[in-house]
């Protein structure tokens, strides 16, 4: 059943395939269990569909419960393998040919040592990939899983991302036009020209999936926080990141802001300054929001200090380590 005004033919699919892809992690859990009776040995919620979306599923459409995820908060990540036969390229062009009557054709091609299908539709994907053992430089891939279901030497590999973010709320649409930028996301040589943005981060963002996804949104227009940049909302409320993608993180929930500097060693040294946050639920300080990025140790020091000061949180400047 479609909701709203959807036009995306990727979250049209999840709706006529019953996922239910705007469902809080909690309650798709309390409804269809969470276990680890798969190959990999995940915590995974599995979909029981009848009819199944796919046909030919060897591992169920759902998806993984690594933990830190938002759990009143939609998963955004679904995975699923398919299997016709022990023969890799059979497989991807079944699964390839099922979307396709949907989706229209996509090509299957080459990409390093797999064969991948892809439809993009804004922030959704659907991702198709075979491992084919002569394309594999060190001779077949060794995975515990593989032995304990060997199908999955050959099976497809789907991967769903729906596309859904959090709404802009009423005063998150307030905020983004009454906010003062602080500075650039980048400092020191690394920073980046000012015609590098705007552009498309599309791709990035549509990846970003995991424990931060409460603070991501669709940017709108009129943000007064340019891209590239970070800073406050008028009010104090709230912090706004604007790189390659707009994250609003409520100051309430910041517990500290946190500065790591790294001497070149190995790697060539730097600096970032971080936001560490309280989950939604308030239980767990577990969410890390990086806001910036220095090409030397010291580059956001005093940056930090002022932001510290500014929305009135504890300010943790790590000791300099070396960049092994």
């Amino acid at each position: 059943m479609h909701g709203g005004t959807i036009t995306n033919p990727i979250q049209f699919w999840l709706d006529d395939a019953g996922i239910g892809w705007r469902e809080p992690r909690a309650e798709l859990a309390a409804r269809y269990g969470i276990s680890k009776a798969n190959p990999y040995r995940w915590n995974r919620v599995a979909f029981d569909l009848a009819p199944p979306p796919l046909d030919h599923l060897l591992m169920p459409l759902g998806y993984e419960e690594a933990g830190g995820e938002p759990l009143h908060l939609p998963p955004v990540r679904f995975t699923a393998q398919l299997y016709v036969g022990n023969n890799c390229a059979a497989n991807i062009h079944n699964a390839a040919a099922q979307f396709a009557a949907v989706l229209g054709a996509a090509p299957v091609r080459r990409q390093f040592n797999t064969l991948k299908a892809v439809w993009v539709h804004g922030l959704s994907e659907i991702s198709l990939t075979v491992w084919p053992p002569g394309l594999q430089p060190g001779g077949p891939l060794k995975n515990e899983a593989h032995e304990r279901e060997p199908r999955l030497k050959a099976a497809c590999s789907v991967e769903i991302l729906s596309g859904w973010r959090v709404p802009l709320s009423p005063y998150e649409k307030y905020w983004m036009s009454h906010a003062t930028p602080i500075a650039r996301v980048y400092h020191g040589a690394i920073d980046e020209a000012p015609g590098d943005y705007p552009r498309d981060m599309t791709g990035i963002a549509r990846h970003m999936t995991g424990g931060a996804l409460e603070f991501i949104r669709i940017a709108p227009p009129d943000l007064a926080i340019p891209a590239g940049h970070f800073g406050v909302s008028d009010d104090g409320a709230v912090m706004i990141v604007n790189h390659h993608l707009l994250q609003i993180v409520p100051v309430a929930q910041v517990t500290e802001i946190e500065v790591v500097r790294l001497l070149p060693a190995k790697g060539g040294g730097g600096s970032w300054l971080a936001l560490r946050c309280l989950a939604h639920d308030g239980e767990r300080s577990d969410k890390t929001v990086l806001i910036a990025q220095g090409e030397k140790p010291d580059d956001l020091t005093a940056l930090a200090e002022q932001l510290a000061y500014k929305i009135g949180k504890p300010l943790n400047i790590h000791p300099c380590q070396y960049d092994a």
